[in-house]
């Protein structure tokens, strides 16, 4: 064993300026970029006399050269494909791109609505939605890809953890403001949970641990159905549940590095 002398380090409080995220917890704080920026994302606070938590779907960046704080309103845009490794990438492509999104290079963006029109699987969300004890990776100093957490209703006595992926794209360059994107994911997600951890690895974001619900969503692979199980079930089920939360869970982002290179391919009209 060596011994290693660190250098003494001081706490300081920086003047951040009169704008500042409201006070939460469990939420993302995440560095990206040169000069750095930190961007807060979601998180929970309680309120005195109210159940459970108030649930935050903002964002907020941090700017490390002027020492302040300003909010990031970003819109919604198209869906990717990312891919969770063990799924196939489907042997029979049809040939044409609008019938088979996983072959179409340039899906359309989201209407008003949030619908991606004429495109299978798309997401059909309007926004963000508000969370706490989620996950966030950066991806080629561009892209915050948030995984999970809890997004029960305010003052809901219960939780309802979440298994869905989230891209911020913090730079779409000409002049564009930050935007959300849904993936649209392949192969098998890891189960709704939170207080999990995640780490990027390459391209890939690795998530494992965390809290999972005892009564996982039906459908789930291998998980019991049944609604009065025997011991022995029971023991199988929790079994199961324990292994997944052990399990390390690979997301390939690979699909946002056509974005990464080429700000805006295909900008809307």
């Amino acid at each position: 064993m060596q011994l290693t002398e660190v250098p003494e380090v001081q706490w300081h409080r920086l003047g951040t300026g009169p704008e500042a995220p409201p006070p939460r917890c469990s939420h993302t704080a995440t560095a990206i970029g040169s000069p750095t920026q930190v961007y807060i994302i979601g998180g929970g606070f309680v309120t005195a006399g109210r159940r459970g938590f108030t649930h935050l779907d903002d964002v907020w960046r941090f700017d490390s050269t002027t020492t302040r704080w300003s909010r990031v309103t970003p819109t919604l845009r198209d869906w990717k494909k990312f891919l969770y490794p063990e799924a196939s990438p489907n042997p029979n492509p049809e040939p044409d791109p609008n019938t088979n999104p996983k072959h179409n290079p340039n899906p359309e963006p989201l209407n008003a609505d949030g619908i991606a029109t004429g495109l299978p699987g798309a997401p059909r969300v309007k926004s963000f939605v508000a969370r706490r004890g989620h996950t966030a990776v950066a991806y080629r100093d561009r892209f915050i890809i948030v995984f999970g957490g809890d997004a029960s209703s305010t003052g809901s006595e219960g939780e309802d953890y979440v298994n869905d992926v989230w891209a911020l794209d913090t730079a779409p360059g000409s002049g564009a403001a930050a935007s959300w994107t849904l993936p649209v994911c392949d192969g098998t997600a890891p189960l709704p949970r939170r207080g999990h951890y995640a780490t990027l690895s390459g391209s890939n974001m690795v998530v494992c641990g965390g809290f999972v619900d005892s009564n996982p969503t039906p459908g789930y692979p291998g998980l019991l159905q049944t609604a009065e199980a025997t011991p022995l079930e029971r023991y199988v089920r929790a079994s199961l549940l324990h292994r997944d939360l052990f399990v390390m869970h690979v997301l390939d982002l690979s699909a946002l590095d056509g974005a990464s290179r080429n700000p805006n391919p295909n900008p809307n009209p």
